[in-house]
């Protein structure tokens, strides 16, 4: 594991250590707990919501800041259903926490390599300059890594930096010159080339699809729970329905974004949900196939975000998108 981040495993450890005493859920209430407010990964939920594929159950929305606190609440018995990134729900099956994955609403990165304008614009031109990531071992200096690898650069020509902020302070420090290029979600990448301060050089979701995203996980006691399974059914077609949606219907489904980001032009979020489209990250299939889940695990394992290849069994339980696809098709 020498080439895990500190922050990733301290996420396992406090899952692990909040997962002691679970208090029984309220019946009547189903919480769904978010690393994040409303955004793009959380489009398919929202659209669920809106459309009413979620039919009559009663949802409380939790908003934490970070995949870190999401697996607390989850662990701890605060919520019954989490969206939580693959890096994290990974190492923390693998450091013993008792969790699956039911489905991906959102099975593609969103990534995009961003780079000044003055560095070329092209992921080949990176010899000899400057790549910001959130830290050695995170999701974005990994792939980051992988993506030069990708374009026949040796990352030991490059120079990687580490800033705080996510996705926004890894955009300033770009814009403001300190580093040359990084990976940001295409709200903050469209962005930044609308106004011509970067410039898009490549795409995450079709260069290295086999990293995931984000997930859709509860715990294992769940699962079998009589009043708990229905309601993750309903939850897993529901984003299904809606990642499909999405697709058919990109413009109807930023207007739903707009309602939770209203600060934003609409007509800027059409251009982003249509982007993403392009990039097919929703998951319209649930998006844990066997295929997708072997290579996701194969990805992070090879790429040292986990220690070994996590049997599938263990980290996966595929009845729910099983169900709901067979529903849907019919």
């Amino acid at each position: 594991m020498k080439n895990l981040s500190s922050a990733l495993f301290a996420t396992a450890v406090l899952a692990l250590g909040t997962m002691i005493s679970v208090p029984s859920f309220a019946a009547d209430k189903i919480r769904v707990v978010f690393p994040a407010p409303p955004t793009t990964l959380t489009l398919p939920y929202l659209v669920a919501k809106k459309k009413g594929y979620f039919g009559d159950l009663n949802l409380e929305e939790i908003y934490v800041s970070g995949d870190a606190n999401a697996v607390r609440a989850l662990a701890s018995g605060n919520a019954e259903y989490m969206i939580c990134g693959v890096a994290t729900t990974l190492l923390t099956v693998e450091k013993g926490g008792k969790f699956k994955i039911v489905s991906s609403d959102q099975p593609l990165l969103d990534f995009n390599f961003i780079m000044q304008p003055s560095a070329g614009g092209r992921v080949e031109d990176m010899k000899g300059k400057v790549f910001v990531s959130t830290g050695p071992g995170n999701v974005t200096d990994v792939l980051g890594r992988a993506m030069l690898k990708l374009h026949k650069v040796d990352p030991k020509d490059v120079r990687f930096i580490t800033v705080t902020g996510g996705h926004s302070g890894m955009y300033q420090t770009v814009v403001s010159g300190r580093g040359d290029a990084a990976l940001v979600n295409t709200l903050t990448a469209l962005q930044g080339q609308r106004a011509g301060k970067v410039k898009i050089a490549a795409l995450a979701a079709k260069e290295a699809p086999a990293f995931g995203y984000v997930n859709n996980v509860v715990r294992d006691e769940s699962i079998t729970d009589p009043k708990l399974a229905p309601a993750i059914q309903t939850l897993v077609a529901g984003g299904i329905r809606a990642s499909r949606f999405i697709m058919q219907n990109p413009d109807e489904a930023a207007a739903i974004l707009h309602e939770k980001m209203p600060d934003l032009d609409l007509n800027y979020l059409k251009e982003v949900v249509r982007s993403l489209n392009d990039q097919k990250v929703w998951g319209i299939d649930g998006g844990i196939s066997k295929k997708a889940s072997l290579a996701t695990v194969k990805a992070y394992h090879g790429a040292g975000l986990i220690s070994s290849d996590i049997p599938l069994e263990k980290l996966y339980d595929t009845r729910f998108v099983d169900a709901a696809i067979a529903k849907i098709e019919k």
